[in-house]
């Protein structure tokens, strides 16, 4: 029993790591939430353009630079971001602008930045930078 354990807690371990490196996150990315769609592009020379599109049919979008920051917390920090309300709160919608750190881990072979880990909601990388 202990074997099966310890073996168990070994799988989980090696399929989530955190990505550590700045290059390892570059690419685009797609959250899908209940009421909007977020596309995310981060460049290798740190900027980034990001779109809503929301169910009733309305988008938003906007560009703007990122930063590593490696304090810590190893994140992708984005200047001036649309932060879809509803990823907090899901009874509201729309989205709100602020600098929004979205840290970024390899799990199970896709990279992915958190949003809301808890509800499953997450950047899931569906193409890497172009070079």
């Amino acid at each position: 029993m202990r074997a099966m354990i310890l073996l168990l807690v070994v799988t989980l371990l090696v399929g989530c790591s955190r990505v550590l490196s700045p290059d390892e996150i570059t690419g685009s990315y797609k959250a899908v939430l209940p009421n909007v769609t977020v596309y995310l592009e981060l460049r290798p020379d740190h900027t980034y353009s990001e779109r809503l599109d929301y169910a009733d049919g309305k988008h938003e979008a906007v560009s703007d630079t990122w930063s590593w920051n490696a304090a810590g917390t190893y994140c992708a920090d984005l200047n001036n971001a649309l932060f879809p309300k509803e990823a907090v709160d899901q009874r509201t919608t729309g989205s709100e602008k602020t600098n929004w750190c979205l840290t970024g881990e390899e799990r199970f072979g896709k990279t992915i930045l958190l949003i809301n880990d808890d509800l499953g909601w997450n950047f899931e990388r569906i193409a890497p930078a172009k070079k």
